[in-house]
């Protein structure tokens, strides 16, 4: 029923990109707010460069620790409201339990991509296996069903994140890496072929993305 952060940011600032110089400016000095470095530069850019860098400036708060974005995101709503900015965005976006269970039924596999899509390199081990071990029980529990296949969020992983999610009882884990797999590769380092709205417009774009044919032309 809630979209991940990383999305909810990127509404969040989408409203905030026009807002006058002058409230951007309460907002970087508010000493409640608390804003990282990249978030104040980049509340002090003009409107224009505000709404070009949104993307980039999402992929930045990326690296600041887990726990700190979840409040990060509700601060910058918090401020939102007080200065009647409208946030749009669908919070009923992301797949519900019986779809999951309509897709798991026709032949699609349910793998697990943590709890909360916080980047598990920057939480500690307790932390990390909290993501692990719940999302997999959590997925279990709703499809009656085993899960084996892990994703690491961002595909960022280490070896310590490895260790964690082997030992959570998944089979396999995917990064973020593009390519197809072979026989020899490691079952938690495993690539992938990104698949995204610029490759889904027919099935036969589709196809042939999921194929490498435009890796061969």
């Amino acid at each position: 029923g809630r979209t991940p952060w990383f999305y909810r940011l990127d509404q969040v600032l989408h409203a905030l990109a026009d807002i006058p110089d002058g409230l951007c400016a309460a907002l970087r000095w508010a000493e409640e707010y608390r804003l990282p470095a990249a978030l104040e530069r980049w509340f002090a850019a003009s409107p224009s460069d505000r709404q070009r860098r949104i993307d980039a400036v999402v992929e930045e708060m990326k690296d600041l620790p887990g726990p700190e974005l979840e409040s990060l995101v509700e601060r910058l709503h918090q401020f939102a409201r007080e200065t009647r900015s409208v946030v749009k965005g669908d919070e009923t976006a992301m797949l519900d339990w019986q779809q999951v269970r309509e897709m798991a039924d026709s032949s699609f596999e349910i793998g697990s991509h943590g709890v909360s899509h916080l980047i598990l390199t920057k939480l500690r081990v307790d932390a990390v296996k909290q993501e692990a071990i719940e999302s997999k029980q959590h997925i279990e529990c709703q499809l009656g069903r085993s899960v084996y296949g892990f994703s690491y969020p961002n595909g960022d992983h280490s070896p310590e994140v490895e260790t964690v999610v082997r030992a959570a009882g998944y089979a396999y884990a995917c990064t973020t890496r593009p390519g197809k797999v072979a026989v020899r590769d490691d079952r938690f380092q495993l690539s992938r072929v990104a698949v995204h709205d610029d490759v889904t417009f027919s099935t036969a774009l589709f196809a042939c993305h999921i194929a490498g044919v435009f890796n061969l032309i």
